[in-house]
């Protein structure tokens, strides 16, 4: 691999006059590493341009004198004929011919070609004659041809135009492509090709200092600075990746000028924290657009998801394949803390990804950002979780507002509870103890029992079985120490008992629900707690199986839609044995509807006593699948016992919980 210097002292050879050099030099590395970058500075800083009357027009005024270049430049990306190619070169060996400098498929040639000729020509044979007349004026001109791999038309008829420009025409040709992109089925004919053709390859990696520097004029001079103060972070983001790329670092220094300058000028004003914005977005983009990490997963790192999934590897010790991918990308940027970033991933990758720049929600980021913003309206346990950039004042002041609320007992919620819990257990390793007349454990137990009453009930009894490792987009500290686990526990017991609470107050209104309002049944099924639906939460023990089972039967009918609704509650359950308070009562339900389909007449006793029969075996067959005793059935059956009675259910379910 050349370094850039290197690379250009063999330029200077190659173009040099003195050179006859009957073939091509090829510049070769990944897409993005800044090899077209390279190529026009080196042009640009050596050979530089100087005006000139224009062969063409040579009435053109001394102000309309047309640059002297001394290399011309053609993309073949998308480009599909010869044509488009020559378009590309013509325009720039003659500017005052067109106002913009594309490829136009021929258009340009084809209309000067008429005008030379005084009228129309369109065969092959009559274009080429005059096409070599047009470029006679080439003489001492080098051609670069970018982006081979990428062109529609055949790589072999591209380098034949090439190698037809360097043999017959005794130009120098420069050509950039990237080897490794080459479609396979034209890779034989482009190895052929390049023996002849190619004298020299040169792989080439630019000076990412440098290509920075030139990437900065592109944007607002605010922006550049900021970029600037934090240049040795961000170099060190970019090399961190394996394949850098100089087109993703240009993309995301746009977007970066964008987004600070359209969002709360606090954010740009602090000039280290917007480094560390710019830092974040950077290895995004890198490890999502060059490496190909799906935005989905990189968004996960830093959340309590990856956290938990980090810590616990399976039996061989070792991580899923996925953790570990985002494992190695939280190690391998230094300076990205992924906990703690300035702004959350969704958002940055939502407007990376669509452009779609949600402000307010970035604006309320920053304004609960302690580092950004004045602390005046910031909760203490924010502030307090950026303790090692907190100044002493400020680490004082929090620590003081965070005794004063928990002796009146003012930090009532759960997730702050928690949080407030893990920042004392940190500190105290750093010797400053908020608590020192009795354990961390046994005060927030004690604290705990202190605001049952007062609490708002404003809690989701997921929490209780859930894996608590963030709030706020901020993870518990210290979340791995036995203490916390400790604390954790004590919170999860009481959401257990706010639930049951919960539920005592509301089952009966539930139950009106259940039979006045027909529509509203899904809420047995399904489970989103916010919105009034209990799928997940066992509540239906709490009412006696007597009472429900005359709700069931109305004018000796049994109310299959309820049925109904019940074996799809157990069914959603399957696996997940939130409900196994109720499996029980289930039991106790169906000895209810028979008893009371026993009092009723023909034909309806049968009627109803056979439907029921037919529901409560599948939900039994649900509960056994659920609680993990159906194996044992099935081994009962192969021996030919006795069927299982609704009695020895029962037994197994109690047996199941007591052993939990």
């Amino acid at each position: 691999m050349y370094s850039a210097e290197e690379a250009a002292r063999y330029l200077d050879y190659y173009v040099s006059p003195d050179t006859k050099a009957e073939y091509a030099v090829m510049l070769t590395g990944p897409w993005g590493v800044g090899k077209t970058h390279f190529i026009k500075s080196y042009f640009e800083s050596r050979l530089g341009t100087q005006p000139r009357r224009s062969s063409l027009w040579p009435w053109q005024n001394k102000k309309e004198l047309e640059p002297q270049r001394r290399y011309l430049y053609a993309s073949l990306y998308g480009v599909s004929s010869k044509n488009e190619i020559l378009d590309q070169f013509f325009v720039q060996a003659h500017p005052a011919l067109s106002s913009t400098h594309a490829k136009i498929g021929g258009a340009i040639i084809a209309r000067f070609i008429n005008f030379r000729a005084g009228t129309e020509v369109n065969s092959e044979d009559q274009n080429h004659a005059l096409l070599k007349s047009v470029f006679l004026n080439l003489k001492d001109k080098v051609l670069i041809f970018d982006d081979l791999e990428r062109s529609e038309m055949p790589i072999s008829e591209a380098m034949g135009l090439i190698n037809s420009f360097v043999e017959h025409d005794r130009l120098k040709a420069i050509i950039i492509a990237n080897e490794h992109d080459i479609r396979d089925d034209e890779k034989d004919k482009y190895k052929r090709r390049k023996e002849k053709l190619v004298g020299k390859t040169i792989e080439i990696r630019s000076d990412p200092d440098v290509v920075l520097e030139c990437q900065l004029n592109s944007v607002k001079p605010e922006t550049a600075d900021i970029i600037r103060m934090n240049k040795a972070a961000f170099l060190r983001t970019f090399n961190a990746c394996s394949t850098p790329s100089f087109r993703i670092m240009r993309a995301v220094l746009h977007d970066f000028d964008h987004l600070i300058n359209a969002v709360d000028e606090r954010l740009r004003n602090s000039k280290e924290v917007a480094g560390s914005l710019a830092n974040h977005m950077l290895a995004i983009e890198l490890e999502c657009r060059g490496q190909g990490v799906a935005y989905e997963e990189i968004v996960k790192i830093g959340t309590f998801e990856y956290y938990y999934k980090k810590s616990n590897p399976n039996d061989s010790g070792s991580l899923a394949e996925q953790t570990q991918i985002l494992s190695d990308i939280e190690r391998r940027y230094d300076d990205i803390d992924w906990g703690n970033t300035v702004l959350p991933a969704e958002l940055l990758i939502k407007f990376t990804k669509s452009g779609i720049l949600e402000t307010t929600q970035i604006n309320e980021s920053i304004a609960q950002n302690p580092q950004l913003s004045d602390p005046v309206g910031i909760p203490a346990w924010r502030r307090l979780w950026h303790y090692p950039n907190l100044s002493e004042a400020d680490y004082i002041e929090a620590k003081k507002e965070i005794l004063e609320l928990l002796d009146s007992r003012s930090i009532v919620e759960f997730e702050e509870i928690l949080h407030v819990a893990g920042l004392i257990i940190k500190l105290s390793e750093y010797d400053d103890h908020f608590i020192t007349d009795c354990s961390v454990v046994d005060y927030f137990k004690g604290y705990m029992e202190s605001i049952r009453d007062v609490r708002k009930v404003n809690f989701n009894p997921d929490f209780a079985s859930g894996d608590w490792i963030s709030y706020g987009d901020l993870g518990f500290v210290s979340r791995e120490s036995e203490e916390f686990k400790g604390i954790l526990e004590i919170v999860r017991n009481e959401i257990k008992i706010e639930t049951l609470k919960f539920f005592k107050e509301k089952v009966e209104s539930i139950i009106e629900i259940l039979f006045d309002e027909p529509t509203k049944r899904s809420l047995l099924y399904d489970s989103d707690f916010s919105s009034e639906k209990y799928g997940h939460y066992p509540f239906l023990h709490l009412v006696e199986p007597e009472i429900f089972a005359r709700r069931l039967i109305r004018n000796a009918v049994l109310d299959q839609d309820m049925m109904n609704c019940l074996k799809r509650r157990y069914e959603y359950d399957r696996g997940r044995g939130r409900l196994f308070d109720e499996h029980d009562w289930i039991e106790r339900l169906k000895l209810a509807l028979e008893a009371q389909a026993a009092s009723l007449g023909s034909p309806h006793r049968t009627i109803v006593k056979g439907r029921c029969e037919r529901y409560f075996t599948q939900i039994q067959q649900l509960i056994r699948e659920g609680i993990g005793i159906q194996k044992h059935i099935n081994a009962a059956e192969a021996d030919t016992a006795p069927a299982t009675t609704t009695q020895s259910i029962v037994e197994a379910v109690r047996n199941e919980r007591d052993s939990r």
